[in-house]
């Protein structure tokens, strides 16, 4: 529909510049056709490049989520990627034996760390002054 209303509108201009109207058309038609397939095969090119983007991140983000493990068979340590969309599995590259990965999730309340260096000193003072008490009532009986 538009190829052919931007066509119509080609062979117009071409019939007010005294050229023939169906070379109009049919000129403006194969431009149109031209363009629209040279925008497509940049357009094509450029996503398939930033799918190619978003798959490497994607794959980055995974390396990410492992561990050191260590095998149960040799002691060998490896990294290991853990997906929690799969079943984890570690062939050891050093004996070659299958090794089976399970994980265990624990939830906990987040808490927020105390002002340790406040309770060790005041405990050292408490025990300080524990220990001049006994000394002061062991030279008293005395």
């Amino acid at each position: 529909m538009i190829l052919c209303v931007i066509g119509s509108i080609g062979s117009v201009i071409a019939y007010s510049l005294s050229y023939s109207t169906i070379k109009g058309f049919l000129l403006t038609l194969v431009v149109q056709l031209v363009l629209y397939n040279m925008f497509k095969y940049i357009r094509d090119g450029w996503m398939t490049v930033k799918i190619k983007q978003m798959e490497l991140e994607e794959i980055k983000s995974f390396e990410k989520q492992g561990m050191d493990l260590e095998c149960a068979h040799c002691r060998h340590i490896t990294y290991v990627p853990i997906r929690f969309d799969q079943q984890n599995v570690l062939e050891c590259p050093d004996c070659n034996k299958n090794n089976a990965i399970y994980l265990n999730v624990t939830v906990a309340r987040e808490t927020v760390p105390l002002n340790t260096e406040a309770i060790t000193t005041r405990l050292l003072i408490d025990e300080e002054e524990r220990v001049k008490q006994t000394i002061r009532e062991s030279n008293d009986d005395e």
